[in-house]
């Protein structure tokens, strides 16, 4: 497709609108002065006709006097000639004399006819002679003894109202030329100030596309483009961020998965070399395979959830569940390795606490993430508590523990996904559990939250709706 630029549609529908206007309004201007300027000399025309009607009446009162001899008479002492010129029209409207001398023109009648069809016995007409002089002519009728023997014609040049027009027009062309000029200088200074920031935004983003996530783009003005250069450089940074998280993330599962793969095949090489040699050990290498494959398991359906979940396509099963079971079973399942590890684990058991509706095994992965972080980042001799409470009408899940806590920084992006606290890879762990735990208690209309303290210890709250018929 043919590229469009920004100037290109602003000298369209900019500029080319206000040319339009001021167009409009030098030919409307023009026409409104034409008329004005027409109407005043036809009214002064008027104003002479009465006079020079009256004046041509008192030659034609004399008794002595014939229309022909009251015309000459008339004509000869007529003063107005280098200004104006009359003409004395027969009964047929045929010009008999003039006071110029010359010729007439002889397809002038249009004034004629006016008069003679009209009340008052007055007909105007303006146009072009033949010779292309614009005039405007007034005929009157004149009366006597209730006959109409002629009339006089009043013709006036229009030559220098034409004139006049004609420079007020060019005056307002000038105007408008010069508002075009300052209407296209400031708009271009405008434009030029989007466009260029524009392309320097262009430039940036495209260095931020190639990798470049450090860059950041100038800020010139606080305005719109200001606010989208803020936005463009809060996005590198995020896009950052979320970078940086995923090498660390790929960097930890590949660590996660070469622990246990390191461990499956030292095991199985061992087990090669001694046979049936010695059964202990060999019981003992194939306990320590079946248990690092759960592990990667475990690790592998974690990597499809979050491949869920990220899709979109992280979905719960809808069925009746005894919360507190899932709850119990997964203190069963910590208590054990609480013990190796001198922690103490208390479980507060509740009653009244109604079925729920969702996915037990989503819910109970849940409940396992929390209590495997836990006891991970529990020292030796801390505790851990586990006790749930009805509230209204939710369910509390509360698991705290007397750790080593989080810091203030790390808290607020712990549900984040990629993100660990333990970025030194000391403490295994992916940085998806609770970013997958969150949005599990979410789609079951609950919620997640971590209170936490750092050296003090950490408690995470889930929270789940009781459906309104679990008292029934």
């Amino acid at each position: 497709m043919r590229r469009k630029s920004i100037t290109g549609r602003w000298l369209v529908n900019g500029v080319g609108v206000i040319i339009l206007v001021l167009v409009g309004l030098v030919v409307a201007g023009t026409m409104a002065l034409r008329y004005v300027y027409y109407e005043s000399v036809s009214a002064a025309l008027y104003e002479y006709a009465d006079t020079t009607s009256g004046t041509f009446s008192v030659y034609l009162s004399d008794s002595s006097y014939d229309w022909t001899t009251a015309s000459r008479e008339f004509l000869a002492n007529f003063r107005d000639r280098s200004q104006v010129e009359v003409q004395v029209l027969d009964a047929d409207g045929n010009v008999q004399m003039t006071s110029t001398g010359f010729v007439p023109d002889a397809n002038l009648r249009a004034d004629w006819d006016a008069a003679t069809s009209s009340n008052d016995g007055y007909g105007l007409w303006n146009g072009r002679y033949s010779s292309g002089e614009r005039v405007m002519s007034l005929v009157t009728l004149i009366r006597q003894d209730d006959a109409v023997p002629g009339g006089l014609r009043v013709v006036v040049s229009l030559r220098l109202v034409d004139r006049q027009i004609l420079v007020i027009s060019g005056i307002l062309i000038a105007l408008a030329m010069l508002i075009l000029f300052f209407v296209m200088l400031s708009s271009s200074y405008f434009v030029s100030s989007i466009i260029n920031p524009v392309k320097e935004i262009g430039r940036g983003a495209r260095t931020i596309a190639t990798g470049n996530y450090r860059h950041r783009i100038p800020k010139r003005d606080n305005d719109e483009i200001g606010d989208l250069c803020d936005t463009i450089n809060y996005m590198a940074g995020e896009i950052g961020k979320a970078e940086e998280l995923k090498n660390d993330f790929i960097s930890s599962i590949s660590h996660e998965l070469r622990t246990p793969l390191t461990a499956i095949k030292g095991w199985s090489e061992t087990l090669s070399q001694i046979g049936d040699s010695n059964p202990d050990l060999t019981k003992r290498g194939l306990q320590v395979i079946a248990d690092e494959t759960d592990r990667l398991s475990d690790l592998v359906e974690e990597l499809l959830d979050f491949s869920r979940l990220q899709g979109g396509r992280l979905a719960v099963r809808s069925e009746r569940f005894d919360v507190i079971a899932e709850l119990e079973e997964t203190v069963l399942l910590y208590r054990p390795r609480a013990e190796r590890e001198n922690i103490r684990l208390y479980y507060v058991e509740t009653e009244d606490i109604p079925p729920l509706m969702g996915d037990k095994d989503r819910i109970r992965q849940v409940f396992i993430n929390i209590m495997d972080n836990a006891v991970k980042y529990a020292s030796e001799g801390a505790s851990i508590r586990v006790e749930a409470a009805r509230v209204g009408g939710t369910v509390q899940i509360v698991i705290s523990d007397t750790g080593i806590g989080i810091s203030e920084e790390d808290l607020q992006h712990i549900k984040e996904k990629f993100y660990r606290v333990n970025k030194n890879g000391s403490i295994p762990g992916s940085g998806i559990g609770l970013a997958l735990a969150d949005e599990v208690v979410r789609l079951h209309g609950g919620r997640l939250e971590i209170d936490s303290t750092l050296g003090k210890g950490t408690a995470v709250t889930v929270t789940l709706p009781i459906p309104t018929d679990a008292d029934k």
